[in-house]
């Protein structure tokens, strides 16, 4: 059996060659938009970040492989998007899935959330094991200032 460990949202990650350990950068949780930038609905907006995730066997002598999805939410919950992908722990214990994104579709400002789902079996429901929101707020503008 696999289990979700965690799942981080950065702007970027770097493993190490000799240790294999994994460094991950800026840690998002909050992106903030200028007033201008959120007049236009329905666009990508250029914020390119990574999805990182941790999976390990239940079980040491147990070996598994299955799929899993990655969906983003939009602040309503409308599924803007998903992404499936292979977990193969046959020959490791854990296993790391970085999911490079390049932009946030824009919708509208609130928490955007990304849904991390398993399945552990072909034919088997969807079961989600992590909700990570990332919070896109829109600047104020500024007041002008009088001469």
């Amino acid at each position: 059996m696999i289990s979700h460990v965690w799942t981080v949202i950065c702007s970027r990650s770097v493993i190490d060659e000799d240790t294999k350990n994994i460094s991950l950068m800026d840690v998002v949780e909050q992106v903030t938009i200028d007033a201008e930038s959120a007049k236009q609905k329905d666009v990508l907006l250029p914020l390119p970040f990574e999805v990182v995730t941790l999976w390990s066997r239940e079980d040491e002598a147990g070996k598994s492989n299955t799929e899993a999805r990655l969906r983003l939410l939009s602040p309503e919950g409308t599924e803007i998007n998903q992404q499936f992908y292979k977990i193969d722990l046959s020959e490791h214990p854990r296993m790391r899935t970085r999911i490079r994104v390049p932009g946030l579709p824009f919708v509208g400002p609130g928490n955007y959330v990304f849904c991390v789902d398993l399945r552990r079996q072909d034919g088997e429901t969807w079961r989600e094991v992590a909700r990570v929101p990332l919070q896109l707020q829109v600047e104020s503008p500024q007041p002008k200032r009088r001469p």
